[in-house]
């Protein structure tokens, strides 16, 4: 009992989120439950994409996330992006940038038949490292993570390869290897041991990061991905909050709170 009131009591930054309506998560489809989770695990802040947005409608997405934020101040917005659709995806970018609840972007190109080395990946990039932003990017599988290589020194902005890859996460983490910017956060429904550990042993602690997948995933999962690992404290700090705000300096002062 001790220990899981000292896990819960962690502060710590969700980059990995989503709001919205999920049906196959019931009660955390509204906000007020999506907030008592986060206060549940003392998230302190999250980052976040409309589930809407991923799903089946990008502006409307966006657009629901936007009107929610000013109700959960520790809620922080990826502009979600389509890049079968780069112009109007440029246009959600530049509709959102100039607010300063929004620190990046996310998408999952592959739903949409691409690699973030595509053409139309590789323009909307472009526009996102001009306003500063940080790329959350679905992760699934080695391909993605090779695309990602391609790109990250052409562009320098922080990525974040989410789920870190799968069922392929020793080659994912390998691929991030030679690139900086290029971080990862585990959460995932592939539950084999070793994972943490191994990014851990193979990038350092400054690019692990904690994301739940909240509300598709309980962030109970990801935060007993990190518990098990041979982590010390000072290293489970790094990954639940300070590489977060390090990358995302915004979501800093939540965490005095």
């Amino acid at each position: 009992m001790e220990d899981r009131k000292r896990i819960r009591a962690r502060p710590k930054v969700d980059v990995h989120t989503h709001y919205g309506e999920m049906p196959c998560v019931g009660a955390r489809n509204s906000l007020a439950e999506f907030r008592a989770m986060l206060r549940e695990w003392n998230i302190k802040a999250c980052l976040c994409s409309s589930a809407r947005a991923v799903f089946h409608d990008m502006e409307a997405g966006n657009r629901e996330l936007a009107e929610m934020m000013p109700d959960a101040p520790e809620v922080f917005g990826y502009v979600y992006f389509d890049p079968r659709m780069p112009a109007a995806a440029i246009r959600e970018i530049e509709r959102y940038a100039a607010n300063p609840r929004f620190v990046g972007v996310k998408s999952r190109p592959d739903y949409h038949g691409q690699l973030l080395n595509s053409r139309a990946c590789r323009e909307i990039l472009q526009c996102a490292k001009g306003h500063g932003f940080g790329l959350l990017l679905h992760t699934w599988g080695a391909a993605m993570a090779h695309a990602v290589a391609e790109v990250a020194d052409e562009f320098g902005l922080p990525i974040i390869l989410g789920h870190m890859g799968g069922g392929n996460w020793r080659e994912v983490v390998d691929a991030a290897l030679p690139h900086r910017n290029v971080v990862v956060e585990p959460c995932c429904t592939i539950k084999e041991p070793g994972k943490v550990d191994y990014a851990l042993s193979r990038l350092g602690r400054e690019r692990v990061l904690f994301g739940s997948d909240l509300t598709l995933i309980h962030p109970g999962w990801t935060i007993g991905q990190i518990e098990s690992s041979r982590a010390d404290e000072e290293t489970k700090e790094f990954i639940y909050w300070r590489n977060a705000a390090r990358l995302f300096p915004k979501v800093a002062p939540l965490l005095q709170q």
